[in-house]
């Protein structure tokens, strides 16, 4: 760089003192010692920036337990296991013992506190804790914190203290994918079809809303992991088991599963350019015709009824209305016991129960079932406050994951991040609508989501902020700090 020599009137030169020289760096120094500072400026639109490698972290190895963990839970390896083997692997409670130690041990414990969101989770799952010696049976209701705080509860920790990077949640949300698509496979192996409903013979999929709500909250994570692969074949092996998704969903006669379809489509059509719109509405009408030429007769009539069409079949009739009667009546029952109970409820798991002797004062029989809704369930079983928390940290996880979605859609190399939120928030969207027909308060979905929401959500911040300090600190850079809620100055 030449140096400035201002003039005098004359026109001749003024010569400034000379200047100490300064050091020039050393070649060899600088190559030793790399810049911690990403070069932003070569990446490729879509790159998830990572801060440079400095050696394996204390939390891999944990990481690697949690996410063999969650995959036995989404997989639901125990029970197939158990159904095959005949005899109890214990697989579930030895497998969270392990990624909870390593968690524990290796994670970040303190995570939680870093998120109102996450907070309001642990006050829910302390509040169950609180109603069950107020129960009207301590009996059942530590029933339930021996079967769900071992397996499915301590998930919320785990994941929170080990996924510290946005490739953390990606890896998470692959070993989603992979195990809904075990599950769908065995679902087409061993379900059948009765009274126009698939069912499976065995565990938790004997219901089939339960399996509707399963295989919906697993297929945005399969068509996100299609949609960010880079290798060719990939593509359409996942774009072929989100339409076996679809196809089991549809033939589960689910009318919550349905719902929960169409809300993920128009939310897919809604983000979509024009052309997109015009490809979707395209392939969406004919797999629809499809659907309908390929599926039962008495399918076909469930999800007919729910637009006013009359069954004309007096036995399928008569098992729709009373169907629909029975969860009205099970939806008002527990509206009423939860105003009888409202600081406590009944506590966890004791609705069945509570729900008998309520009928019978009410001169009825009560079959004795759970809510068939997740959020009557546990207003009535963990009173008002159980469900402000249960609520705000399901919502709040969709707010998250919606401004997890607006911030990193603006920038270009956060791309794959932003499928990431879209398809986390899709999954949200779908368990918030199915969970108003199955009891599901207790089990590990809600507290995996919230947990997925919170951390995508802090490592979206800092991955943001990391990334223009980096750009700031380039001459010539540009960013848009609207992207971030923030201003970060810029030197050029």
């Amino acid at each position: 760089m030449s140096q400035f020599k201002p003039r005098d009137g004359s026109g001749a030169s003024v010569i400034s003192p000379a200047r100490p020289a300064l050091p020039r760096p050393s070649p060899a120094r600088d190559a030793a010692q790399p810049s911690t500072l990403a070069r932003t400026d070569t990446l490729a639109p879509g790159t998830i920036t990572s801060p440079p490698a400095v050696g394996p972290r204390p939390t891999d190895m944990a990481l690697v337990f949690v996410l063999g963990y969650v995959f036995l839970r989404f997989a639901f390896l125990p029970e197939v296991l158990s159904t095959f083997f005949g005899f109890n692997t214990y697989s579930a409670p030895i497998c969270g013992s392990l990624a909870l130690l390593t968690s524990f041990l290796m994670g970040d414990n303190a995570r939680f506190t870093r998120s109102k969101v996450s907070l309001l989770m642990v006050c829910f799952i302390g509040w169950i804790v609180v109603c069950t010696p107020m129960s009207i049976s301590p009996e059942n209701s530590f029933d339930v914190i021996r079967t769900y705080f071992p397996i499915d509860m301590i998930m919320f920790f785990m994941i929170l203290s080990t996924t510290l990077s946005v490739n953390d949640i990606k890896r998470l949300m692959m070993v989603i994918a992979v195990a809904g698509s075990l599950d769908l496979l065995i679902a087409y192996k061993v379900g059948y079809m009765e009274a126009g409903r698939y069912i499976l013979t065995f565990g938790s999929f004997r219901n089939p809303n339960d399996l509707a709500t399963h295989l919906l909250v697993c297929v945005p994570f399969c068509a996100m992991l299609g949609m960010q692969a880079k290798k060719a074949f990939i593509k359409p092996v996942t774009l072929v088991v989100c339409l076996g998704f679809l196809y089991i969903v549809l033939r589960t006669g689910s009318r919550a599963g349905l719902l929960s379809l169409l809300i993920i489509f128009v939310c897919v059509v809604l983000r979509a350019s024009f052309t997109q719109r015009i490809i979707f509405l395209a392939v969406g009408g004919f797999a629809a015709m499809i659907a309908i030429s390929r599926m039962p007769n008495d399918t076909f009539l469930r999800y007919a009824n729910m637009f006013g069409i009359q069954i004309q079949d007096e036995q399928l009739r008569g098992e729709v209305e009373g169907s629909t009667g029975a969860r009205q009546q099970l939806f008002w029952d527990a509206v009423h016991i939860s105003l009888e109970h409202p600081v406590f409820g009944v506590g966890p798991g004791n609705f069945p129960h509570a729900d008998i002797d309520y009928a019978a004062s009410q001169g009825r029989r009560s079959a004795g079932q759970v809510a068939h809704n997740s959020y009557t369930e546990t207003s009535s079983e963990t009173g008002f406050p159980g469900l402000v928390f249960f609520c705000s940290a399901l919502f709040g996880s969709v707010f998250l994951a919606s401004s997890a979605l607006s911030k990193t859609r603006k920038v270009p190399e956060l791309r794959e991040a932003s499928n990431m939120a879209f398809a986390l928030l899709l999954s949200l969207l779908a368990f918030c609508v199915l969970i108003f027909f199955v009891s599901m308060s207790y089990r590990f979905y809600a507290q995996v989501l919230v947990a997925m929401a919170v951390s995508f959500y802090l490592n979206v911040k800092e991955e943001i902020k990391r990334l223009a300090e980096a750009k700031a600190k380039q001459p010539g850079a540009s960013y848009d700090s609207t992207a971030t809620g923030r201003a970060f100055p810029l030197r050029t």
